[in-house]
């Protein structure tokens, strides 16, 4: 048998290289020989930094017929076969456990055992595998422990837990980028955007160069609409870094949103120099063009977008209301119907279907569009209103109140029902009930009166509902 002992502290990777050789010589040769704990490391670490984990698995065992007590080699064993292999789960897990038996305190071995439960989906020993790991944790890897129980959180759907362990990373690391990206997710997704303010202000405040936790400033921001104060953190970021490109596409987002489509398309524009190709930023162009009646350009980059994307439905719906802005409905309705077909969960392409069928003059199947689109989406008040409104000036008054009685238990707090329930009392000569819906809609929301005449201008010359107004104006 041959032996090999590695006495050197480091010789740097000319060293591993010669490691590596003589192991794959000597296992071609089928001669037995011997490697001490330290070259088998080092061996290991080679095979795993290059990625070729079924030679690592190789090594892991040839390691353990020798050092059968090693838990580094039990632990690298787990993790390769992991890689290389399915249904191994249960194999790994008791490698790891045997692990233990021969160190305790080695905090990777809890960290794998932990992944490989939360892959089973046994969300409880995975948390009881970290709690047990954590305490042995270095500066190095605890937030390893913290990110990955921010993992088993995130599957049970515990958001305000994910974003307190996620909040742990950044300040132990404010420039870590998965967390960074992560906890932007978790605030979105949840709608945590005051926590999420709080959170990245005293990041920039400490860590002003931070060009991450400005870009989540502003999105916290964006999500409660105060886009001025968004596109100042956006600002920031770019300041950092003038080329970051989330960055300048939030910056158009925000720049949109505040119908300031010029300054929008330009950031676009800069984002796009980085992704060419990228069928959500060519779409936006569109959007920015489209919106500055520059039709021709907004045609050319939603064409652009679907060479890019085919299937994506907002450049559909993009060239659709290009092609009803011309009033050339038939192909309008093609776009939209492509658009809701590819995206049915997006209300706005249905609700679109139906009023193009509208405009070509076939009411039933607009009808039918708003009700398939109202059963994808039972709490879009804007589809109750759009399909109660369309009944209403069809003059179906029957079926427009069996819509606004449903209506109004669902959504008692929306004034409009109200305000549509006085019009149809008030055109089936109900007329002491109609008032009394009216009374009822003032006192919800004055501010919407105007859209009773909307629904009947010829009311602007009734005494009664003038006074009635007048009565509700303070």
């Amino acid at each position: 048998m041959a032996y090999y002992e590695d006495y050197s502290e480091d010789l740097g990777q000319e060293h591993t290289d010669e490691l590596v050789e003589l192991f794959e010589t000597m296992q071609r040769s089928n001669k037995s020989f011997y490697f001490d704990q330290s070259s088998y490391e080092q061996i290991i670490e080679h095979y795993e930094e290059q990625v070729l984990y079924d030679k690592a698995l190789k090594a892991a065992e040839q390691a353990l017929l020798q050092h059968p007590y090693s838990a580094f080699f039990l632990s690298k064993k787990a993790l390769f076969l992991l890689e290389t292999q399915t249904d191994v789960a249960d194999e790994a897990l008791q490698l790891l456990a045997q692990a233990k038996m021969y160190d305790r305190t080695e905090s990777e071995i809890y960290l794998l055992e932990g992944e490989v439960y939360l892959e089973q989906g046994n969300m409880e020993d995975a948390l009881e595998s970290i709690a047990a790991g954590r305490q042995y944790a270095d500066e190095e890897n605890i937030i390893d422990f913290y990110m990955l129980e921010a993992d088993v959180y995130e599957v049970q759907g515990n958001f305000q837990k994910v974003f307190e362990l996620l909040s742990q990373v950044l300040h132990i690391d404010p420039e870590y980028e998965e967390a960074l990206e992560r906890i932007s997710f978790i605030i979105e997704e949840a709608e945590m955007y005051e926590q999420g303010i709080a959170l990245h202000e005293q990041l920039c405040g400490v860590y002003p160069f931070s060009k991450w936790a400005w870009l989540n400033l502003g999105k916290a921001y964006a999500g409660i609409e105060q886009y001025e104060k968004s596109l100042d953190a956006f600002g920031y970021a770019l300041a950092i870094d003038k080329s970051f490109e989330p960055a300048l596409r939030e910056s158009g987002d925000a720049h949109y949103e505040l119908e300031q489509y010029e300054q929008a398309l330009d950031c676009f524009l800069q984002a796009q120099q980085q992704a060419p190709r990228d069928a959500d930023l060519l779409c936006a162009i569109g959007w920015c063009h489209f919106e500055i009646k520059n039709l021709s350009k907004s045609v050319f980059y939603f064409k652009k977008a679907l060479i890019s994307n085919e299937s994506h439905a907002d450049a559909k719906y993009g060239m659709a209301m290009v092609h009803k802005e011309k009033e050339e409905w038939q192909t309008a309705l093609m776009y939209c119907k492509q658009a809701a077909k590819s995206e049915p969960d997006i209300a706005d392409y249905g609700a679109a279907c139906a009023e193009i069928y509208l405009r070509l003059g076939d009411v039933k199947q607009s009808i039918a569009y708003y009700v398939k689109t109202m059963e994808r989406h039972p709490t879009n008040t804007e589809l109750w209103l759009q399909l109660a409104l369309l009944l209403f000036n069809l003059e179906d008054y029957e079926d427009t109140w069996f819509m606004i009685e449903k209506a109004m238990s669902l959504f008692p707090e929306q004034a409009e029902f109200l305000y549509l329930a006085f019009a149809v009392k008030y055109q089936t000569h109900e007329i002491p009930e109609s008032y009394a819906f009216l009374e009822q809609a003032l006192e919800r929301n004055y501010s919407l009166h105007p859209y009773m005449f909307h629904l009947m201008p010829s009311l602007q010359e009734n005494q009664r509902i003038t006074q009635m107004i007048e009565a509700h104006r303070l």
